[in-house]
């Protein structure tokens, strides 16, 4: 059975992509980490989550990103979305095509119901005798002959394999065979008479991914690496087969007067190598698309979306997140979840002055803040978890349900243990609220 497609990037750079949110629902951003990957720089590295709740359809949860969630023009923590609902992410739309979990996640007995005679095996699990529950659903006769029919010709046939020695080993798979390595070094050099800039970005055959710059001018050389997912170097490996690098030749050489620019380009993939240099001229296509993927990769994986901007771009970048959050604290009793924005804002502007030396006179605001942004929380997840744990114990499972909303919203990231924890709590009571209805 197809797949249900949910949604379709209907603008962006992965304009016309469709995707289907899985039974457990999905995470959508940047990062290689998430279910769904796309490619946006205005994306958070996890910027939404797409789920299903019981009897209420398809939702979606802002996981506290830096530019946040927008459906049909309003900026949500978390809303049902319904078929023909635009979800905006950055600069990528997504239109809801279908908003139904049954579509897409049929039981896999399903496909095996046909219009034969049906034999009920009275097959109860454990858990079923115990309680006098009803039999597992029954098998259809026509299967059951079947599968008896194939395990029949298995046990006559594999003996007569195995005894020939060419029959021992099973060819894999052709899709098993695609599975092969990537090993990368990328390197862009732009000179002129008042700086040398240099990016290199090295992926090893262990899939760790490395960047290294070095800004001569502003005396700036940080350095990031990460362990990337086997899924997301796979992808990169055939983005780069389908696109053609293979076959451009070792060097492009053009002339400009007092400047360089110069891309050098190794990419090993299986027992493929190729090595491509571009100095001082446009890109080949093969070339530009490629490359481009690369430094996305490396901006995606590493979050260097500002290490190659100037010291003065920094500062203005981390004063206007000190700003932001300020306001995001100042307001931290109106929503829930503004503390934690004022905490992601004051840790996004620390970021921002990494690199840069000496700090700006704002800096030790932007320290502090982050140290009593983290206290406060905490106490206030405390307070909270206390009231929850008090209402779980007296079975009021509409107290509990409503408190850990409350909590979801107070601390919104996804990757934070306390969120999972919530979350976990709350299907059990949504179990619990079911049973009741």
């Amino acid at each position: 059975m197809a797949k249900t497609v949910h949604l379709m990037v209907e603008a962006g750079l992965n304009k016309g992509k469709n995707i289907t949110v899985p039974v457990d629902g999905a995470r959508l951003g940047r990062s290689s980490k998430n279910d769904i990957v796309l490619e946006d720089p205005l994306l958070s590295r996890h910027h939404c989550r797409l789920f299903f709740k019981p009897n209420e359809g398809m939702w979606v949860t802002d996981l506290g990103s830096a530019n946040g969630t927008i459906v049909n023009g309003n900026t949500i923590t978390e809303v049902r979305i319904n078929v023909g609902d635009t979800v905006t992410i950055g600069d990528t739309i997504l239109r809801v095509l279908s908003d139904s979990v049954e579509e897409s996640n049929a039981s896999p007995t399903d496909s095996l119901k046909t219009t034969g005679p049906v034999v009920d095996l009275g097959l109860k699990s454990e858990k079923e005798k115990m309680e006098g529950g009803p039999a597992k659903s029954p098998l259809n006769l026509l299967v059951i002959v079947g599968l008896i029919a194939v395990a029949a010709v298995a046990a006559i046939w594999i003996p007569k394999l195995t005894a020939k020695g060419k029959s021992k080993q099973i060819a894999p798979l052709s899709v098993a065979s695609t599975a092969q390595t990537l090993e990368l070094e990328y390197e862009k050099v732009l000179a002129n008479t008042g700086n040398v800039f240099r990016y290199s970005l090295k992926i090893s055959t262990n899939n760790m991914i490395s960047v290294q710059i070095d800004d001569i001018k502003n005396d700036r050389h940080p350095r990031k690496e990460k362990q990337m997912s086997s899924e997301y170097s796979k992808s990169l490996a055939k983005t780069i087969m389908d696109s053609g690098f293979f076959s451009l030749s070792d060097e492009y050489q053009g002339i400009q007067p007092d400047i360089m620019e110069q891309w050098d380009l190794s990419i090993t993939i299986g027992k493929k190598t190729h090595r491509t240099r571009v100095i001082n001229r446009v890109e080949p296509e093969g070339f530009a698309v490629i490359r481009e993927k690369i430094e996305l990769a490396g901006k995606n994986e590493l979050g260097l979306w500002a290490m190659e901007s100037s010291p003065a771009k920094l500062i203005q970048m981390a004063r206007d997140a000190h700003m932001l959050g300020k306001k995001y604290y100042d307001e931290r009793e109106i929503k829930y979840g503004n503390l934690s924005m004022a905490q992601k804002s004051f840790i996004e502007a620390d970021s921002y002055l990494e690199t840069v030396d000496p700090k700006p006179d704002f800096y030790p605001d932007v320290v502090a803040s982050i140290t009593d942004c983290k206290k406060l929380l905490q106490d206030r997840y405390n307070d909270q978890n206390f009231r929850i744990e008090r209402a779980l114990k007296l079975g009021d499972w509409e107290e509990s349900a409503k408190e850990l909303r409350i909590l979801l919203e107070m601390i919104p990231d996804g990757n934070d243990q306390r969120n999972k924890d919530a979350r976990k709590k709350l299907l059990d009571v949504e179990k619990h609220l079911e049973k009741k209805r």
